[in-house]
């Protein structure tokens, strides 16, 4: 299974009921689901510094902002404070340092 709603605390929930829903099915149809074949899809951009993550993110972030699903639905969050930032603060996606990522993937 291949989840690719984000990796916020709202989605990580949302995820968990998916994968809850698949296992009840997978096993009333006779299969055995296996944790190790589900990948879920975070959105990262790394750089040497976290500023020239900022900056590299600015340039696309908006027309991403503009058609993405996640965005869509906390639209106002989003226009409040700047899809770059809306990003980050909701744990939605990372845009830093190498180390910044390790960080956000340990949580």
């Amino acid at each position: 299974m291949l989840s690719i709603g984000g990796t916020s605390p709202a989605a990580m929930e949302r995820h968990t009921a998916n994968w809850g829903l698949y296992e009840e099915t997978a096993r009333a149809n006779g299969h055995v689901p296996a944790r190790k074949n589900w990948r879920v899809v975070g959105m990262f951009h790394i750089a040497e510094t976290r500023e020239q993550a900022r900056q590299n993110v600015r340039f696309g972030v908006q027309p991403f902002a503009d058609s993405s699903a996640t965005l869509r639905h906390s639209r106002s969050s989003a226009r409040t404070c700047g899809p770059y930032e809306w990003l980050v603060e909701t744990g939605t996606g990372a845009s830093a340092r190498a180390d910044d990522a390790i960080a956000y993937i340990d949580g």
